[in-house]
């Protein structure tokens, strides 16, 4: 057993010879709290066991998604409320009245400068009629001033071209007005294509 240096020893001149040629012997120890931090990110960042490198590339490409989800966001909103804005005013309700009956009026031929030339179109849809007033609810406002619903009164089937004919429940109906008076020889009536088709051009 002579010659033999104790374990103990030779362990202590292996220490000795390890600091001597390590190469980051002048570099302080990190603090506890650093170190606490590095293993909490590398064991939440990845899979368990693996440890992966932060890529500054994919953190651009996420903060660029986030904002790009902020900008679309914002986008829909300023959307959604331009709709809102453009659609009629809810529970405004506009009162429009026939044509004087004892005037005389010469129709002319149906044309959509005439309907251009009006104050008030729409598309509406009866949704009531109370004795001698029709309520109709606006689908789809052409001009004029935005209303929720217009009131007009009923009328009849006598000399149709100076009148706006019966309006039925539940029917839908193109409705223009001069002055609050409904317009009539043709440019008021049931919405047929070739009649929504003259709302359309006048107001394209």
């Amino acid at each position: 057993m002579t010659g033999m240096q104790p374990f103990g020893s030779d362990d202590d001149g292996l220490a000795r010879r390890l600091r001597e040629i390590d190469p980051a012997r002048g570099v302080a120890p990190l603090p506890e709290h650093r170190i606490e931090e590095i293993m909490t990110h590398t064991t939440t960042d990845g899979p368990s066991g693996d440890t992966q490198p932060i890529d500054p590339r994919a953190v651009q490409a996420r903060r660029r998604g986030i904002v790009a989800a902020i900008t679309t966001a914002a986008a829909a909103t300023a959307v959604v409320t331009a709709v809102i804005v453009a659609r009629p005013a809810g529970g405004d309700t506009l009162a429009l009245s026939a044509p004087d009956p004892g005037v005389s009026t010469a129709c002319a031929p149906l044309a959509a400068e005439f309907i251009a030339d009006t104050d008030v179109a729409f598309e509406g849809r009866v949704t009531g009629i109370d004795g001698s007033t029709v309520r109709l609810e606006v689908l789809h406002q052409y001009t004029g001033e935005p209303a929720s619903t217009v009131t007009i009164p009923q009328g009849t089937e006598d000399l149709i071209e100076l009148t706006t004919g019966r309006f039925e429940l539940g029917g839908t109906y193109l409705i223009s007005a001069v002055a609050g008076v409904v317009t009539t020889c043709g440019q008021s009536g049931p919405s047929t294509p070739e009649l929504k088709s003259l709302y359309e051009a006048a107001f394209s």
